[in-house]
């Protein structure tokens, strides 16, 4: 049976209703994932391995606490996430190539592979070594699905990379500055270490692919994945998929927003059925909406 958007609608009111009625939903799954964050995690700081069944129906593993939502809702509960994935499924068709920059324990890696089925491909990039550890166990046995450890930015070689304990670990990147203010920064204990990167232009040459869609979710690296695809964006004129934080980050996504209409892209935000909705200001859209961030769609501009 393929995906629909109706299999996905229960992970959507799972993120709707109160804590109570996720916890009748899935008692065992609530109090597993809950109890193992409040009182053994601050305690041990070791992650707990768990399988989660996803909406799709397969399973992956997830690591508890970071992947305590996938676990006991089946997928991403967030608004943005939920319209995300239903893009993705009006989207993706038999064959596409998907890129996953950012691909953390590979859901958005899985429903892609989902989709587009074996004769498609899907390269996944995690450069943070546990988590990718992760990804890579939920796609071994996908045959079309390709992991790869690297960074993705603009340079091709050796470049810092900050990893964070298993609680924090979706903020991972090669940006440390952003994160100094918040709370939870001193006590996460930041590895920094000299990790690969590649450029998407380096890499899909290599691997003489196309993608039909680029998502990226690189915590402030979003730029340097872009300015590193220069050249694909130029010529070949993916779907790309950005994640935008609002006004936080020094302008840095709207740079982005910049140089993607440099190079006639148009901008569009994802409506509640999954559809791209052409947007001409988002940080003020985002502000009107009183959200902090949400899923940016570039399409090719038509002519």
């Amino acid at each position: 049976m393929g995906v629909t958007q109706k299999s996905i609608e229960e992970v959507d009111r799972l993120g709707k209703v109160s804590k109570f009625t996720r916890m009748l939903h899935h008692p065992l799954k609530y109090f597993t994932a809950l109890g193992y964050r409040m009182l053994i995690y601050p305690i041990v700081k070791k992650p707990l391995y768990k399988k989660a069944a996803l909406f799709f129906g397969e399973t992956m593993e997830v690591a508890l606490p970071a992947g305590t939502d996938i676990f006991i809702s089946g997928g991403k509960s967030h608004d943005s996430e939920i319209r995300l994935a239903k893009f993705f499924i009006n989207t993706l068709k038999t064959g596409d190539a998907v890129v996953d920059v950012g691909a953390h324990f590979g859901y958005f890696t899985r429903l892609a592979n989902k989709l587009v089925g074996s004769s498609g491909v899907v390269c996944a990039f995690e450069p943070s070594p546990d988590t990718f550890q992760v990804l890579n166990r939920n796609c071994k046995d996908f045959k079309n699905i390709l992991t790869f450890p690297l960074i993705v930015s603009e340079v091709v070689g050796a470049k810092s990379f900050v990893s964070f304990d298993s609680l924090h670990s979706e903020y991972a990147s090669t940006s440390i500055e952003q994160y100094e203010a918040q709370s939870w920064y001193a006590a996460a204990k930041p590895t920094i270490t000299q990790t690969e990167s590649t450029s998407l232009d380096n890499f899909l040459e290599s691997k003489q692919l196309s993608p039909r869609l680029i998502k990226i979710d690189a915590e402030g690296g979003e730029w340097s994945v872009l300015k590193g695809a220069e050249k694909h964006l130029e010529t070949a004129e993916p779907i790309v998929i950005m994640e935008y934080l609002t006004n936080k980050t020094n302008g840095a996504y709207q740079k982005c927003i910049d140089f993607m209409r440099s190079k006639q892209y148009a901008v569009y935000l994802i409506d509640k059925s999954g559809l791209p909705v052409l947007c001409t200001n988002v940080e003020q859209t985002l502000a009107i909406k009183s959200v902090e961030s949400d899923n940016v769609v570039f399409l090719k501009a038509k002519k």
